[in-house]
């Protein structure tokens, strides 16, 4: 159900009254690229045409994202809130042209109190970015970079249909350097189909000899709605097995942590502490509200979640102070795919920050038969669980062995997994 952002936004403030902690993260979201990659689950319901959008539609949207930021900050500013940290994705932030994402900054100075900003980070894809973009970000306040790399082998980029190469994506990589920034990410995904372990060797040794502070490493999972799992399932591709998933994990983590880095999060390495990326943590610990802006972002808000509808660009430009759906949390809302996420945190799920977010205590859903089934899964993956009166959380020992095999398993990305392990886990996933 269609709302209009000031009774979405006043729903939200008549639950804050009282709350410790208002603190907000702020989401930018640009659904541009200039290719639909092949593995890229975000991308699936997305028209190709509409992805690739041209620059007059581009620049409408970057107005459209002004008006409602400039709506919405305000209001948000008198609901208490002091914005944290601050992180566009997509698609592709980096497709907007230097003079739109500037628009957009100032948007955010003139609604925001920005003074307590620690992170303020973009994603770029090395094809769209230039050093213009580079200077104007950095002057303008972003002080961290993430790019989207997933291979330096080139071969492996075509059948991913990426849009650069690994040259381009090399000489992107300097470009942040020499722009300033300090603080920048690399993401790499791992077990790729077909992948040899001398492809992954020298794809990680290429992304360490470029020293980022931080790197992502994501294994490959084959969403069944994406290209590539369609070509797994259809024969013209292979799916690793398991057991390569997790050699070719194994494999990233001893290289990164030979060179210095340090996993901090399952997936998540810095080089130092201060490397580390806050928003992740934020976002996946529950640690405070944080308000969506563009089409496809989310936002929760005061115990309700906001959405602008993934795919529905025309609608969100035809009325941006508008939330395609607007709903209190409550013990009978899907939280599924939150709580498992917290679950494989190094904090797992903490029962007052669960309640600060989604306004009930967690015992109110702790014995429901479908979170019963997602530890269920988990215990299968191997996972020991330790619960205690303020958390609960799988234990160190077993944590990166469950964070594989769930990844890996879970039967929504599951078109080619092997059938004993299939039929292992489908009684539990599937209640």
């Amino acid at each position: 159900m269609v709302m209009n952002a000031t009774e979405a936004l006043s729903r939200a403030a008549s639950e804050l009254k009282g709350a410790d902690n208002k603190d907000l993260l702020i989401y930018i979201h640009v659904p541009f690229c200039n290719s639909k990659c092949t593995f890229c689950d975000w991308v699936t319901a997305i028209p190709v045409a509409e992805l690739r959008s041209g620059p007059s539609t581009r620049h409408e949207y970057a107005q459209a994202l002004c008006r409602q930021i400039r709506f919405c900050g305000p209001r948000l500013m008198d609901m208490g809130y002091t914005p944290k940290l601050v992180y566009w994705g997509g698609g592709t932030p980096s497709k907007l042209e230097a003079t739109e994402t500037a628009q957009v900054i100032a948007a955010l100075h003139d609604s925001f109190d920005l003074s307590h900003v620690e992170e303020h980070t973009v994603e770029i894809s090395p094809e769209s970015i230039t050093s213009q973009k580079l200077e104007t970000m950095r002057s303008l306040g972003v002080n961290r970079i993430s790019m989207g790399v997933q291979s330096f082998d080139d071969a492996e980029l075509r059948k991913a249909a990426r849009s650069h190469s690994a040259v381009e994506a090399e000489a992107a990589a300097r470009s942040i350097k020499d722009a300033g920034f300090s603080n920048f990410n690399l993401d790499m995904i791992v077990a790729f189909p077909d992948q040899t372990t001398e492809v992954l060797n020298r794809s990680i040794r290429k992304a360490i000899e470029l020293e980022p502070t931080h790197l992502s490493v994501y294994i490959y999972r084959p969403d069944p709605d994406t290209v590539m799992a369609q070509q797994i399932s259809r024969g013209y591709r292979k799916l690793v097995s398991l057991e390569q998933m997790v050699a070719s994990e194994e494999l990233a983590k001893a290289m990164l942590e030979e060179a210095g880095y340090s996993e901090y999060m399952l997936g998540y390495y810095a080089k130092e502490p201060e490397h580390r990326f806050k928003g992740e943590e934020y976002y996946f610990c529950f640690q405070g509200d944080y308000i969506g802006f563009g089409s496809g972002a989310g936002s929760s808000l005061g115990h309700h979640l906001l959405l602008n509808a993934r795919g529905n660009l025309h609608g969100f430009l035809e009325r941006p102070l508008a939330f395609d759906e607007c709903h209190k949390f409550s013990p009978g809302a899907s939280l599924g795919e939150a709580l498992r996420q917290a679950l494989l945190t190094n904090t797992g799920i903490n029962f007052r920050n669960f309640k600060r977010i989604f306004g009930f205590d967690f015992s109110e859903i702790r014995n429901q038969p479908a979170f019963e089934a997602d530890l269920d899964f988990f215990r299968r993956c191997g996972a020991v669980f330790e619960e205690t009166t303020e958390h609960l959380l799988v234990t160190e020992e077993t944590r990166h062995k469950a964070y594989i095999e769930s990844y890996a398993l879970s039967l929504s990305y599951a078109p080619a997994i092997d059938s004993a392990r299939r039929s292992s886990i489908e009684t539990v996933t599937a209640s």
